[in-house]
């Protein structure tokens, strides 16, 4: 007990007249240093690389440094690595860890591990089995529900598609639309993503298709959008602009057919 007893007044002593802690040296640096090793030199700062390896040190200005005895940041750590033979110093387990993510600060500057864009793989649409044949609906002012879905994590997102689909209104065209929506019905409801183009919830793939002598009845229509999915496990869906009953068909089974998404920052 006596042991302690003086330790801990020396500490205080030592603070009190030096405004300096050190522990295991008699030659703190800084105004709190623990000397792991028991190796630093008692007099000077002709400390060698490797003796203060095994330090912590507190300065003045509030720089903290593990494996230095003068940080130059708030926190600054030296272990000692080579470019030939590397040395780690930092583990940050929070549950947001895994194999090739990236440490990522948020607008406040609090840091988790993600997975940059670069690495996540690009998700292609799940198309109905067996393949199906989609009709426009009566309405002219609805959209129809065509059971193409994409399944898509958290984040930003580049989703094409391509449509291909016949006319059946002989010698006319039509300027159609299709949408993204999270509902299974025939409606467009965008409750897991927002867009992130100009137009907003206006947002929506278009092209001009026709039925004429000139042309098959057979139409393609491509498109691309950005959105923010905001929720993991997110089913986006794939709507068609209605514009009469079976004014248009969609065969799910088209060769030319696509639905896929690309992470983007």
């Amino acid at each position: 007990m006596k042991k302690y007893v003086f330790f801990l007044g020396a500490i205080f002593f030592s603070g009190a007249a030096f405004s300096q802690v050190g522990i295991n040296t008699e030659n703190p640096k800084g105004i709190f240093n623990i000397d792991g090793g028991k190796d630093n030199p008692t007099t000077g700062s002709a400390h060698t690389a490797t003796q203060q390896l095994n330090d912590f040190t507190i300065l003045p200005n509030g720089n903290v440094g593990v494996g230095t005895i003068n940080p130059s940041q708030k926190l600054e750590i030296q272990t000692g690595g080579t470019t030939i033979a590397p040395v780690t110093g930092f583990l940050l387990a929070d549950g947001t860890q895994g194999e090739s993510k990236v440490l990522t600060s948020d607008a406040t500057g609090i840091g988790t591990w993600q997975t940059p864009a670069s690495m996540r793989p690009t998700i292609t649409g799940t198309f109905p089995t067996p393949s199906n044949i989609v009709r426009s609906l009566i309405s002219a002012t609805g959209v129809t529900n065509t059971g193409v879905y994409i399944t898509l994590p958290k984040g930003k997102w580049l989703v094409s598609v391509g449509i291909t689909l016949g006319y059946n209104i002989v010698n006319s065209e039509a300027w159609l639309h299709a949408y993204l929506t999270s509902s299974t019905t025939n409606t467009i409801t965008r409750t897991n993503f927002t867009h992130l183009g100009p137009a907003g919830v206006s947002t929506a793939f278009a092209g001009l298709i026709s039925n004429s002598a000139r042309v098959t009845d057979l139409n393609f229509m491509p498109g691309s959008s950005l959105i923010n999915v905001t929720q993991d496990n997110s089913r986006i869906y794939l709507a068609i602009e209605s514009i009469g009953a079976n004014a248009w068909e969609y065969n799910t089974a088209a060769f030319e057919n696509y639905f896929f998404a690309i992470p983007i920052n």
